[in-house]
């Protein structure tokens, strides 16, 4: 089976905050891009297995905001080469017609509060989809709610049964925890910490521009 997930890029720039100013230095090793929301390492996501419906902390839902015409909304990691595959086929059973949502949590532009709450970290975790009411699903669940809006719910509707269900969701915790070594990136602590540079990076020059 495959497996949708989440991801980053490249560079080398080191950055630190000077009073009111920024500075920048060069720094070595590889950088990456990723998106969404600033939030500190919290690494204890990661041993949490979670596969069940758990409510957005959003208090507004997400079905009350205008323009929704969604059935649910994918996070992916757009800078993940093997979760690309599975989400570019899904864009083409999609086929515009907008039934899934897909947002690409390796933007910077990434925001939890537009998306039911979830954290960039827990977004790189396990796979979260958003459903209109505002609940969040994480897991395998993610899967059978996108298969069976774009019309292959048969591919997943195993995943119901007893057996099959459990196995199906011990072998998804395994690829999640090892995703970002398989697909040869950093860890997630490392992840965060370059993604907040280069936020960081990117206010300091938005400041910069007013002055």
């Amino acid at each position: 089976m495959k497996f949708a997930g989440m991801a980053f890029v490249a560079g080398s720039v080191g950055l630190r905050r000077v009073g009111a100013g920024c500075a920048i230095g060069s720094g070595k090793g590889r950088t990456w891009r990723h998106g969404g929301g600033v939030a500190a390492a919290r690494m204890m996501a990661l041993a949490e297995p979670r596969s069940t419906a758990v409510p957005a902390s959003n208090s507004v839902e997400l079905s009350q905001r205008p323009g929704v015409n969604w059935e649910v909304k994918l996070l992916y990691d757009g800078d993940c080469p093997l979760c690309m595959r599975e989400v570019n086929f899904l864009m083409k059973q999609d086929a515009g017609r907008g039934k899934v949502a897909f947002v690409d949590i390796s933007s910077l532009d990434y925001s939890p509060e537009d998306n039911g709450g979830i954290t960039f970290e827990d977004a790189m975790g396990r796979i979260h989809a958003v459903l209109p009411g505002g609940t969040t699903l994480v897991g395998v669940p993610v899967f059978r709610k996108v298969y069976d809006t774009l019309g292959m719910g048969w591919v997943y509707a195993a995943t119901r049964w007893p057996v099959v269900g459990p196995a199906v969701t011990a072998l998804y915790e395994l690829w999640a925890g090892l995703r970002l070594r398989v697909t040869g990136r950093p860890d997630l602590a490392t992840i965060i910490e370059e993604r907040q540079r280069l936020l960081a990076q990117r206010e300091c020059e938005t400041s910069c521009k007013l002055y």
